[in-house]
């Protein structure tokens, strides 16, 4: 008797009968657990994001109990801000744990920036003159990005006093833009 392999679950078997639904806004119900917020800064950018963008980004909605949002509260508050009367929703039939797990899931597992390819997408975007608010962050936070990953080198290049010291995480290399004390900073 041979063990037979299996190879990785089809995509049928990982997502059966994914559809997207529109509907009203006001027929979906925030779920009172919700541990999400935003800061009304931040919620004033995703509204600018929706009007710029659509609704691009289903909201998850538990059909199992009484149309819960699972993941999307604050597209939905943002898309009704924005004037919107519906709303792309994947239904899915969880119990109240699993509805929970998810809403969590949704919120927190979401990967980390690699902060040098940012760094270069921030640059690229305002090469073309793109408006960073559109994408959620401010100049000023695009601004910290860029010099959090810039070498030495750009700093001295940039002929521009930095009162911040940096460290490298990786190797310990650490500058600030600023002449050692005892260094001559006219050479």
């Amino acid at each position: 008797m041979t063990d037979e392999v299996q190879g990785p679950p089809s995509i049928t078997d990982l997502l059966p009968d994914v559809e997207v639904e529109y509907v009203d806004i006001d027929a979906l119900m925030p779920a009172p657990y919700n541990p999400r917020k935003i800061k009304d800064a931040d919620f004033k950018r995703l509204v600018g994001s929706i009007r710029e963008f659509g609704f691009v980004e289903p909201v998850v909605v538990n059909r199992a109990n009484d149309n819960s949002i699972v993941g999307g509260h604050q597209r939905v508050a943002a898309a009704k801000e924005a004037g919107y009367t519906q709303a792309p929703v994947i239904f899915v039939e969880l119990s109240p744990e699993k509805e929970r797990l998810l809403n969590l899931a949704l919120n927190k597992i979401s990967g980390e920036w690699d902060d040098e390819k940012l760094a270069e997408v921030f640059k690229e975007l305002r090469v073309m003159g793109a408006d960073l608010e559109q994408s959620g962050f401010t100049d000023e936070e695009a601004d910290k990005v860029i010099a959090k990953v810039a070498a030495p080198d750009e700093f001295a290049a940039a002929d521009v006093d930095i009162d911040t010291s940096y460290k490298c995480p990786s190797c310990g290399y650490e500058w600030s833009g600023q002449p050692k004390p005892g260094e001559d900073s006219d050479e």
